[in-house]
C-alpha cells in the first residue's frame, strides 16, 4: 500500500500547490505547478496501487483543480493536451464529475475539447446502472 499512499501524497501536495497559485499568474507558473499533478493522476489512473476512484475521489479543492485546468488550456497551447488527457481521466470518475457539473458555468463555459469530455462521461454515468444490489437469498 505503501504505493498508493506514495500517489496520494503526490496529489495533495500538486493540488495544494495548484490552490495556492494566483488565477493571474497561471500563464506564468501554471505549468510548474501542472506537471506534478498531471504526473500524480496518471499514475492513479493506473490503478497499480490501488483503484483510482480510491486516489482520486478524495482529492480536495476539485473546483479550484478544474478552474485552473481551465485556464492553463485557455492561456498555454503547448499544454492543451496535456490538459484534455487529465480532463478524460478525472472525468471518468464520478466525484469529479459531479464536482465539475456543481460548478455555476460549467460545463458550457469549457471549450469544445474539454466540453465533448465532459459530455461523454456524462452520456455513460446516465447509461450506467445504479450500483447492483445483491441478489436476496431465497427462503
Amino acid at each position: 500500500m505503501a504505493g498508493a499512499e506514495a500517489v496520494a501524497e503526490a496529489l495533495a501536495e500538486s493540488v495544494q500547490q495548484i490552490v495556492a497559485l494566483s488565477p493571474d499568474r497561471v500563464a506564468e507558473d501554471g505549468p510548474e505547478a501542472f506537471d506534478p499533478f498531471r504526473r500524480a493522476v496518471t499514475q492513479a489512473s493506473r490503478g497499480r496501487d490501488a483503484p483510482p476512484s480510491q486516489l482520486l475521489g478524495p482529492v480536495e479543492s476539485k473546483e479550484m483543480v478544474f478552474k485552473f485546468l481551465v485556464a492553463l488550456h485557455g492561456s498555454k497551447k503547448m499544454y492543451r493536451r496535456q490538459v484534455v488527457a487529465v480532463m478524460a481521466v478525472l472525468m471518468h470518475e464520478k466525484l469529479w464529475l459531479k464536482s465539475l457539473l456543481q460548478i455555476e458555468g460549467f460545463p458550457e463555459n469549457l471549450s469544445e475539447d474539454l466540453r465533448l469530455i465532459v459530455e461523454e462521461e456524462q452520456k455513460t454515468m446516465e447509461n450506467e446502472p445504479e450500483e447492483p444490489e445483491l441478489p436476496a437469498e431465497e427462503a
